[in-house]
């Protein structure tokens, strides 16, 4: 049964961006000392995405608290929050009102970073809600975790048009309440669809989607490490495939990644010509071709 869709949401259709083409500015809204690449936000709310940027010797005492959910992505350097260290790509997600004693970053460091409202910065003491515990993920190290490469579930009806990714998985988050996951996907190289050509996705969610390392390839894009999309509820997508092979963190926002498949076909190819679909204040940032070999 797909999930109940949700009212839309304030954000443009990124589809996408790279995310290296975009100015690092000072993060004082979001953390105070560190540097943010806005990758998209929720002009509503306050949710975004972004990445950012530890300079060497960064520090925050505390105790305070951030008032919206925090999953973070480690993709270089590390950094620290209370007890907890994290290196590269280990993955967290805190939950809104969850203590921080300190945070700090001795050699610097670039975490892909998401906030699912305005995260507002608040002392510990003037904060009187308990954090959800069920939300909270302190910490998993993913370089430590098995691709899992078994079939999708059955409920999602996804096998046959996606065996040819040869394709791995491995699950970071599942919110117990909203059922919304985070997770990263392995594309092997050298894939493409039978015949290079078939059927289109749609999703009855939010998916999103950083590439951090190799390239993903549709109809319509050449993702290279670094690139960002956003895409809405209903967007007709795929079919992909990779040269090179590709690691993405994905996440989705409004319930679990169901997917739809549509005809007709659509045919691929490994040189795709670019049909970028950013909102006119990210033309410059949109491309098709990154021929870079590092996502900051």
């Amino acid at each position: 049964m797909l999930t109940e869709r949700r009212p839309a949401i304030a954000r443009p259709h990124i589809e996408s961006i790279q995310a290296q083409l975009i100015p690092w500015n000072a993060a004082e809204g979001l953390r105070p000392g560190a540097e943010a690449r806005i990758l998209s936000k929720d002009d509503e709310t306050g949710a975004c995405s972004a990445m950012l940027r530890y300079p060497a010797g960064w520090s925050r005492s505390g105790p305070d608290v951030v008032l919206a959910e925090e999953e973070l992505f480690v993709l270089d350097g590390g950094l620290t929050i209370g007890a907890q260290s994290y290196g590269l790509h280990d993955y967290a997600c805190l939950p809104a009102g969850y203590p921080r004693h300190g945070m700090a970053s001795a050699e610097g460091a670039v975490v892909l970073t998401f906030f699912n409202a305005a995260p507002e910065l608040v002392p510990a003491v003037e904060h009187k809600t308990a954090y959800d515990e069920t939300v909270l993920i302190e910490k998993t190290s993913t370089l430590n975790m098995i691709w899992d490469r078994g079939p999708p579930p059955k409920e999602t009806d996804s096998a046959e048009e996606m065996t040819h990714y040869e394709y791995g998985i491995k699950s970071l988050r599942k919110d117990p309440h909203t059922k919304e996951s985070s997770f990263l996907f392995l594309a092997s190289p050298q894939t493409f669809p039978p015949q290079w050509k078939g059927l289109q996705e749609t999703h009855p969610v939010v998916e999103e989607s950083f590439v951090v390392a190799g390239e993903m390839i549709g109809p319509k894009e050449r993702r290279s490490e670094g690139a960002y999309f956003w895409r809405p509820p209903g967007i007709l997508h795929g079919p992909y495939g990779s040269l090179k092979g590709c690691v993405s963190f994905i996440r989705t926002v409004g319930g679990p990644l169901v997917d739809e498949w549509n005809e007709p076909e659509a045919t691929f190819s490994y040189d795709p010509e670019p049909q970028v679909v950013v909102p006119a204040e990210m033309e410059p940032y949109g491309t098709n071709h990154w021929k870079t070999g590092t996502c900051f």
